[in-house]
């Protein structure tokens, strides 16, 4: 089911992320805050992804590129939000992984840690294997 829920959810972030602009120039949306809660389930299997609040494309604009800030209410974030570099694609990766940890442990992972810890460990340790 973890396997089946993940492959959904990808599929759904390759489709956001091939969007396009009325000038048909890529949007290359990130959605920046998948977790758990963002993902429902219908009663016949389907999977959509919900909660787009911080949502941020990187299409360039006048006067720099259009990305959102450092998100305060969620725990883990991708090392490169934590460091303030650029958020890409990879970041919904790294919170599809996380999200798939989640699903197979029963909790998502660093719990317990607070949100500090967490977020050193993310940017300075490796992920266990």
């Amino acid at each position: 089911m973890v396997v089946y829920l993940a492959w959904c959810v990808a599929r759904g972030l390759v489709g956001a992320n091939r969007l396009r602009g009325q000038d048909g120039g890529p949007l290359e949306v990130v959605h920046r805050d998948l977790v758990a809660e963002s993902v429902l389930v219908g009663f016949g299997g389907d999977v959509k992804i919900s909660d787009l609040g911080w949502a941020a494309t990187r299409r360039r604009v006048t006067g720099g590129s259009r990305i959102a800030p450092l998100r305060r209410g969620t725990t883990l974030l991708p090392p490169e939000e934590v460091q303030g570099d650029e958020v890409a694609q990879r970041a919904d990766v790294f919170a599809l992984g996380a999200l798939a940890i989640e699903l197979i442990a029963g909790r998502p992972p660093g719990s317990g840690a607070s949100r500090g810890d967490l977020l050193q460990r993310v940017t300075d340790e490796d992920a266990p294997p």
